[in-house]
């Protein structure tokens, strides 16, 4: 309880926080308005805009608010999201079971950070979570997805859940939500829309930070630019070990789903867009907000399970403790000592993900033999116990 009141504390904070990057969207929504290009420049004094153009015509009624406004209005959003998501996931509408949780994540970085800087992870996370955990065949089921990856591209990897899990009416209504967000983008904004899609700015993740070897790269691709010491990772390795992840990601997502989890199968996959993402900061992995709601789930039933294991983990992400190996942006990285430790901890994110990947797998075959089992006829002369 103490925890959740802290976590309440630090909510309240962020209305007197630095919102960096709503600043960033309030200057795209401005370009708009003025005419200018996104990508040729620095939207703010030292930060670029590297969202689809899509995102910047959402983006416009930012820049008819003042910036103490806006800060207001985005850390309440991000508030109140947070809530929505919590209650869906829990499906419990009382507040006596939401709030605590919503406190206590709020001590998680992801979630700490996304709310700090005005982030848009948790909009994006709504957005996918509550159009997909609806009823398949629900009318317009997909749009959701695909304006969400209109904003920001990762959230298109669940299409590739949606297709291997059979749900081929939502994977298609995704397509054309997504292709109507880049449409109106081409539309409304030609030049940055060129540059965008077919000059390569949406590839490029030198845009995102300078410092490829930082720590603030909590993705695969990250984790291999520190272990070779080099600013570019080979590309077949980490081509090789991302298309791994994806696929091994994928199957256990689709086997839990057939199981009837559909929230732990999206928190998968949520959780691999971050590990598969070129670059993926610390507040990118909000999808553990979902997975936590999971793991409480089944640590209710059975304290002592390996869904201890990601468990555990999660308080190491609390900002005090994260600093370590990942020092805030606006501060000067310092070496990184080798140590197992400090190497669990400038991959924390990835540990987790990988954690709940080995839980999930394990609980699956236990699962599978069971059912073998259980289908296994008796033998002659055996009496069934």
């Amino acid at each position: 309880m103490l925890l959740s009141l802290l976590g309440a504390v630090l909510m309240a904070k962020a209305f007197w926080a630095v919102p960096v990057d709503v600043q960033v969207y309030r200057a795209g929504g401005q370009a708009v308005l003025s005419g200018d290009w996104l990508y040729d420049r620095p939207v703010t004094e030292d930060l670029s805009f590297t969202y689809p153009p899509f995102a910047a015509l959402l983006f416009v009624p930012l820049a008819w608010l003042t910036l103490p406004v806006t800060q207001a209005l985005w850390v309440l959003l991000n508030s109140v999201t947070l809530i929505v998501v919590l209650r869906r996931s829990m499906r419990s509408p009382q507040w006596t079971h939401v709030l605590p949780l919503a406190g206590l994540l709020m001590l998680v970085e992801a979630v700490h950070t996304t709310v700090y800087i005005g982030q848009i992870n948790l909009v994006l996370l709504a957005l996918v979570l509550l159009d997909l955990l609806r009823p398949d065949g629900a009318r317009g089921k997909g749009i959701g997805l695909g304006i969400a990856a209109g904003i920001k591209l990762t959230p298109l990897i669940f299409l590739l859940y949606l297709v291997i899990t059979g749900r081929w009416r939502a994977a298609g209504t995704t397509c054309a939500a997504f292709a109507t967000t880049v449409l109106a983008g081409f539309v409304l904004l030609p030049q940055s829309s060129r540059a965008y899609w077919l000059g390569g700015v949406f590839a490029d993740a030198s845009r995102v930070y300078p410092d490829q070897l930082s720590t603030h790269n909590q993705s695969l691709r990250g984790m291999l630019v520190r272990l070779a010491g080099a600013e570019q990772p080979a590309f077949l390795p980490w081509l090789l070990l991302s298309a791994t992840v994806i696929a091994g990601t994928l199957w256990l997502a689709r086997q839990v789903s057939a199981r009837g989890d559909e929230l732990l199968a999206l928190s998968l996959i949520g959780l691999l867009a971050a590990a598969v993402s070129p670059w993926s900061w610390g507040h990118h992995w909000v999808w553990l907000v979902p997975l936590s709601v999971c793991l409480v789930r089944r640590l209710a039933q059975r304290p002592l399970s390996w869904w201890l294991l990601p468990t555990v983990l999660l308080p190491a992400t609390f900002p005090w403790i994260l600093a370590i190996a990942d020092p805030p942006p606006n501060m000067p990285q310092r070496p990184i000592p080798a140590d197992p430790v400090h190497f669990l901890l400038g991959n924390l994110y990835l540990a987790i993900f990988f954690a709940t990947l080995v839980v999930v797998a394990e609980r699956l075959h236990r699962a599978v033999r069971v059912d073998g089992e259980t289908a296994s006829p008796v033998r002659p002369g055996r009496s069934a116990r």
